[in-house]
């Protein structure tokens, strides 16, 4: 039995959900690994964000608490952890 041909809307629905889907997909990619910050979340002054790591860096167990609290990833948490010591200028 011969298979239907679809109609032209039919074709552009597929080809629309399609496309959405990927690009969907594509943007939780670039968020999830690209975002500074999460969406929603509010920009903290550089002033603020140097201060509460200069408090938290000789303190390991706030530091854990901090990226646990923010839903670090590791690798979110090493890139935080060197931006910050080459923005201050410590080792």
């Amino acid at each position: 039995m011969a298979k239907a041909s679809k109609d032209p809307t039919s074709f552009w629905e597929d080809v629309y959900k399609v496309s959405s889907e990927e690009f969907a997909a594509m943007g939780k990619f670039l968020i999830a690994n690209e975002a500074p910050r999460p969406f929603g979340s509010e920009k903290v002054p550089p002033e603020e964000e140097d201060m509460t790591y200069s408090l938290m860096r000789e303190d390991p167990e706030a530091l854990f608490q901090f990226f646990t609290e923010q839903g670090a990833s590791f690798e979110s948490a090493v890139k935080y952890v060197a931006r910050m010591r080459k923005r201050l200028g410590t080792p």
